[in-house]
């Protein structure tokens, strides 16, 4: 009995932190649409970065974009030379995107020769939206 409560509790945690992830993940692909997507379309990818992602629904367009960018090498020959991925997972410092959006959020972050102007171009992300990114 002790056994079933546990596996019960362990997949009520699992499940809670899953759709917390989830939710995370819709709400950095909703500022992406709001701030980016004007020069980072799928059909119009400024610097090769398609920040709509394709799929019938939004989760969908999500995870093709999460699944575009972690991992996925820099565009920007700099970026590649310090070994930067798009994103970086667990190493906020190595994910040229963050270092992109960052704008004062970290100050051991910021762009150097070589790495281009930050974004957006288009105005500014409040730090909220730069914390989301981060995580």
């Amino acid at each position: 009995m002790k056994k079933l409560l546990l596996f019960g509790f362990i997949c009520l945690i699992s499940s809670y932190l899953f759709s917390q992830d989830q939710s995370t993940a819709l709400r950095v692909y909703e500022i992406f649409q709001n701030k980016c997507v004007n020069c980072h379309s799928n059909a119009n990818p400024r610097a090769g970065l398609d920040l709509e992602g394709n799929g019938s629904n939004m989760e969908a367009k999500a995870l093709s974009v999460y699944n575009n960018l972690v991992g996925a090498k820099s565009g920007n020959s700099t970026a590649t030379a310090k070994g930067y991925k798009l994103i970086h997972p667990g190493r906020v410092d190595k994910s040229f995107l963050f270092k992109k959006i960052n704008q004062g959020l970290d100050k051991d972050m910021v762009l150097e020769s070589g790495e281009n102007a930050s974004m957006p171009m288009s105005g500014s992300l409040s730090n909220v939206e730069k914390e989301l990114i981060r995580q």
